[in-house]
């Protein structure tokens, strides 16, 4: 039994509407969503691992009925590179159960300039690929990037630094 106290299915971010497509078709996230998934993240600053050029997909669930099948289907993936059990910070004892799994997939390299784009809000920079990857027909210009959401685990007192390519 979870309490008010948490909160377990945040409102898809950014990374997830957008950027879902550059590792599964457009229509996927529906899909995805059945078996569990929580949320898309560009980073995990609490993960001991650092992941460059990579999405990693947060599903809650794992012990759902179908999830092996899905799981096998997923890691199969040409673009799937890791996975790690999530316990999410703040769970209370008795729901410290290691059922939320971050998996790691890369980012095909013709895509690597848009995630760079897109971390760094340079909307107008994205490649035709991305648009026709997404089906989106126009501008994400009014799209505002709060880091914060991006990034599992997110520190404010890090700064996200602007990297190069």
């Amino acid at each position: 039994m979870i309490n008010d106290k948490f909160v377990l299915v945040n409102q898809l971010n950014h990374t997830a509407k957008y950027l879902t497509p550059l590792i599964f078709n457009r229509d996927a996230i529906n899909v995805l969503s059945k078996y569990g998934l929580m949320n898309v993240y560009m980073d995990d600053y609490g993960h001991t691992k650092r992941y460059k050029n990579c999405l990693l997909f947060l599903f809650g669930g794992t012990g759902m009925p179908g999830f092996d099948k899905f799981e096998q289907k997923i890691v199969s993936f040409n673009s799937f590179y890791d996975y790690y059990d999530i316990i999410p910070e703040g769970f209370p004892k008795e729901l410290r159960r290691p059922e939320y799994r971050m998996y790691v997939f890369s980012v095909h390299p013709i895509y690597y300039q848009d995630l760079f784009s897109f971390k760094h809000g340079r909307f107008d920079d994205l490649s035709d690929e991305f648009y026709k990857a997404g089906g989106y027909i126009d501008t994400l210009a009014p799209v505002k990037i709060d880091m914060s959401r991006e990034i599992y685990r997110f520190n404010k007192s890090l700064k996200i630094e602007r990297e190069a390519l």
